[in-house]
């Protein structure tokens, strides 16, 4: 059991954190309630700010608002509800304040989740290669209404996916390791963990692993979607054979760290093996065949 607090997150005119459910509810039981309101905030608007070849950046506004916020959480792990998602989250001080603040404002993942919503269907199967916290697993799995098979090597994650996982009643089969055509790769894990890669430098992380691989094919048996999210290294896993059973394709393509050409040869190389693009958002690219 997790002991901390069940927090509730209100996207608004502020940012707002409140007891999310009564005290006195036997789901709170380990948990302390709290509450607390952040400045003025926004919630919409920083994705309308990108192109493909470059990341968001944070203002100074947005800055002085994350330590605002970091001042206001608790420092033991608490379950959260975020606005706009229905799950249960387990928050944990060791996560970065930024990827706080990106959930408060909606600005998390949230492209890739209305894809999800949008593509996926009741009955699929569905595979994602990077996992991160669980929360794209978790949209997967909620809306093929199956157990989803989720592929991190960054064993800092692996509590976190399976608490959220869990705390959702949501199926996984988590593999620990990455996808490649290697034994084994070198990741370079950041405390963001959004950067750890096998691309990042070494002396631009605070840790180093050997991680063993599984094949793409290996990875994809018996999946008909499949998800991917890996900081740059798709270009290497998705020139690999695609499995014939993979129908949609789900890909969060890092153009402002692997540049328009490689990017274009990506696109090509998915187009040679049978597939369309049918959507794209933010940096996620949706293909079918």
């Amino acid at each position: 059991m997790y002991h901390g607090t069940y927090t509730e997150y209100i996207s608004g005119r502020s940012l707002q954190m409140k007891s999310a459910i009564p005290s006195n509810d036997p789901r709170l039981s380990g948990f302390r309630a709290h509450q607390v309101i952040i400045s003025p905030g926004r919630t919409s608007g920083r994705q309308n700010l990108r192109g493909l070849h470059s990341w968001p950046q944070f203002s100074d506004e947005e800055l002085l608002e994350i330590e605002r916020l970091s001042l206001h959480v608790p420092d033991s792990p608490w379950l959260m509800k975020v606005n706009g998602h229905p799950f249960e989250l387990v928050w944990s001080p060791s996560l970065p304040i930024e990827l706080l603040y990106l959930l408060l404002v909606s600005d998390y993942e949230q492209s890739d989740c209305d894809l999800i919503k949008r593509y996926v269907r009741r009955g699929d199967r569905a595979v994602e290669v990077g996992g991160g916290i669980g929360l794209t697993g978790m949209y997967l799995a909620m809306v093929s209404c199956n157990q989803v098979r989720l592929v991190e090597p960054n064993y800092r994650l692996w509590p976190w996916i399976e608490s959220n996982f869990s705390r959702n009643n949501l199926g996984l089969d988590l593999v620990r390791s990455a996808c490649g055509v290697e034994l084994e790769v070198l990741l370079t894990l950041s405390h963001n963990y959004w950067w750890s890669s096998s691309r990042l430098p070494k002396d631009q992380g605070d840790e180093s692993i050997a991680a063993p691989c599984i094949s793409l094919e290996s990875a994809c048996s018996g999946m008909n979607v499949l998800s991917v999210d890996i900081e740059g290294s798709e270009v290497e896993v998705l020139s690999q054979t695609i499995p014939s059973g993979i129908r949609t394709l789900f890909c969060e393509i890092h153009t402002p760290d692997i540049g328009g050409g490689a990017t274009g040869e990506l696109l090509s190389g998915l187009v040679r093996q049978g597939f369309s693009i049918v959507d794209q958002s933010s940096w996620t690219w949706v293909f079918k065949r």
